[in-house]
């Protein structure tokens, strides 16, 4: 069992399910914006093919990004275990180290531990109920603490 999962194993049960949000959204526009802005100034100052390609290239990575693959997933985590849910599929996971958490977006890296499929999950803060979002910052926290001690010798 992991050190991030023992150590807090009798801490509440965290259940959230990743909604649509509007601030990834936002976000993603924002970037869309700029990104067509920069090739612009580029075709502006005669870069004309070097713009044509860079557009192209925008507009496939561009349309990765506006798919959301974490929503409609779900994140659990209870008696020290970790599950992500996937449609009706309870997976066991394992966080992986560096959980990232800001006041808006929480950033977690897990893998399946059957099957070793990682999943990286970007959950901003209008996403998931409040409750449950000061949850997963909490448990966020106490991974990132106990990622740090085991680096430090433990």
């Amino acid at each position: 069992m992991p050190l991030s999962s023992s150590k807090y194993s009798s801490s509440p049960e965290l259940r959230l399910q990743i909604g649509n949000s509007r601030l990834r959204h936002a976000l993603a526009g924002a970037l869309i914006v700029a990104e067509m802005c920069a090739i612009g100034l580029l075709f502006l100052r005669g870069y004309t093919c070097e713009s044509v390609l860079l557009s192209l290239l925008a507009v496939v990575l561009l349309t990765r990004l506006l798919v959301d693959r974490t929503r409609g997933l779900g994140l659990v985590w209870q008696g020290g275990n970790w599950m992500l849910l996937r449609g009706a599929a309870a997976l066991p996971v394992k966080l992986l180290a560096g959980p990232v958490a800001t006041p808006w977006l929480i950033f977690l890296a897990v893998v399946e531990l059957s099957g070793g499929r990682a999943t990286r999950l970007w959950v901003f803060r209008d996403s998931v109920p409040s409750a449950q979002w000061r949850r997963l910052r909490v448990r966020a926290e106490l991974a990132r603490k106990c990622d740090r001690g085991m680096g430090s010798g433990h």
